[in-house]
């Protein structure tokens, strides 16, 4: 799978859209040729493909001259880290501008959601053009013409090896367990807690982004914690616990609970399921 093959939420691509719309841009020239329906930026779980954001940003440079607008978009991050990810991010992007050019980059425009934080007065430090804060959204404006500025130290052996390089980055992340895997592991873990949101900020992903990614592998949080609870429940029954002792271990606050799931997940109570064969148990 080539680099601009891989696959991504349209997340990114519904903020240039309504970026462009801002602007006098309707969708359908933003989205031309891109292979994107107008219809799909509604919908929160669907992905394309880098080409094709590619595409979107070309008609965006084309139908608006005076700026290139890159958005940091935030809304998968938890809340608590979001502030301190935008800023690093932010100013990590005009770095290396600075280091790709060899000197700053001139920027139109810098803005960030949140308030002014109490060191906004060392924000120009780091960015050299006008900051805003409590603004829709978090950007960088930068003027078009740079994007055709040659690059003092290009070379193309560099270059090679950089693409090597991100395309062997790629394959060891498409490689990473599945996000699934992640969530059977810590539901193993002794006396697991089994809400979604604190296993989510355990993986590091925001639950509607643990949500995205589950649904994408073909299953649910809840789908999970039921399989664990099962395979957990059959082995503690199977080395003579009481049923009171499994639904304490398995975090139901009562017995009768656990006696209900149990009923869903074998057709019959734990007390008749033990009693049967050890053979027939785990057929």
């Amino acid at each position: 799978m080539g680099t601009w093959n891989v696959r991504r939420g349209i997340g990114s691509v519904h903020l240039l859209v309504d970026l462009a719309a801002e602007h006098g841009v309707p969708a359908h020239a933003s989205l031309r040729g891109s292979r994107i329906a107008a219809e799909r930026l509604a919908d929160p779980f669907a992905e394309i493909e880098a080409s094709q954001e590619l595409t979107v940003v070309r008609n965006l440079v084309r139908h608006l001259p005076n700026g290139l607008r890159i958005v940091l978009d935030d809304r998968d991050i938890p809340e608590e880290c979001a502030e301190f990810l935008v800023e690093r991010d932010a100013a990590a992007a005009v770095a290396i501008q600075r280091d790709l050019f060899l000197r700053p980059v001139p920027l139109q425009r810098v803005s960030f959601r949140f308030p002014p934080p109490a060191y906004a007065d060392r924000f120009p430090e780091y960015f050299p053009g006008p900051v805003y804060f409590d603004e829709p959204a978090h950007g960088v404006v930068v003027a078009t013409e740079w994007l055709d500025q040659p690059l003092p130290q290009a070379d193309e052996r560099t270059a090679r090896l950089c693409e090597e390089q991100c395309r062997a980055l790629l394959d060891r992340r498409r490689a990473r367990t599945r996000v699934s895997e992640q969530v059977r592991q810590h539901l193993l873990r002794p006396r697991a807690i089994t809400q979604m949101e604190t296993i989510a900020a355990e993986i590091g992903m925001a639950p509607r982004t643990l949500h995205r990614h589950l649904a994408a592998e073909g299953t649910s949080f809840r789908r999970l914690v039921d399989e664990v609870r099962e395979a957990l429940a059959e082995e503690m029954l199977a080395h003579r616990m009481t049923v009171d002792e499994v639904a304490e271990r398995l975090g139901y606050a009562e017995a009768s609970s656990f006696v209900h799931a149990f009923k869903r997940w074998k057709g019959v109570a734990p007390g008749a399921y033990r009693a049967r064969p050890s053979g027939a148990a785990r057929r």
